[in-house]
């Protein structure tokens, strides 16, 4: 059950992720300190990373809590998990990600939008889109359309789930003879997939201060 867990923590993820970062731009506006910011002598990265770093700690601490089960299940359990230790740091790795995508994704909303209230609205509605979408496209084929060319073609859609992408990780325990088959290229595609949409993402904010605000980078 560890992929349902890690799960779950993804889930946590996504609810408490956009909250530290869909304000912090739009909440500049607000307080009508976002001319100011700008006339300083920090360019746009320093400004981005700023803001992203002060939402993406926060987040991230709280969800490496929940991981902590995870890593203890290593060490003190003889059987399970530390016969997977590949699989682990597979699970980290989609964590981690979890926690960027989130946090990007919420500073995103809010580098475009004018209101903290449409920013954090937007923000769960594309994460939740894009994380649990191909879940339910994947149920839908496989429910109503199993062996066909719609269903293996909508399994790779979950190159944009992390939920996904756990579960295509290979997990073998011999305490229950239990052995999940392992979807390796769809992992991997959603680790490059995320790692792009991640460097748009910041190319995109970084663009839109140059040419929506004329702000001059050092």
């Amino acid at each position: 059950f560890t992929p349902w867990y890690i799960g779950y923590v993804i889930l946590f993820n996504m609810l408490v992720g956009p909250v530290f970062s869909a304000g912090s731009v739009t909440s500049e506006r607000e307080r009508q300190t976002l001319d100011l910011l700008l006339t300083t002598i920090i360019s746009p990265w320093q400004i981005l990373w700023g803001k992203l770093i002060s939402g993406l700690r926060v987040s991230s601490v709280l969800t490496s809590f929940l991981m902590w089960p995870v890593i203890l299940a290593c060490v003190m359990i003889p059987i399970g998990l530390a016969y997977n230790l590949p699989t682990v740091a597979g699970y980290f790795i989609v964590v981690v990600l979890t926690c960027l995508t989130t946090a990007t994704a919420a500073l995103f909303c809010s580098v475009i939008f004018r209101k903290t209230s449409v920013s954090l609205m937007t923000s769960y509605l594309v994460i939740v889109v894009l994380f649990m979408a191909p879940l339910a496209m994947r149920f839908f084929a496989e429910t109503f359309f199993p062996n066909s060319p719609a269903a293996e073609a909508v399994r790779f859609v979950g190159v944009f789930s992390p939920i996904a992408a756990v579960f295509a990780l290979p997990l073998d325990i011999d305490l229950t003879n239990t052995t999940r088959d392992a979807d390796l290229p769809l992992f991997f595609s959603y680790v490059s997939f995320t790692t792009a949409y991640l460097a748009s993402l910041l190319g995109l904010m970084i663009w839109q201060f140059h040419t929506r605000w004329r702000v001059a980078q050092e």
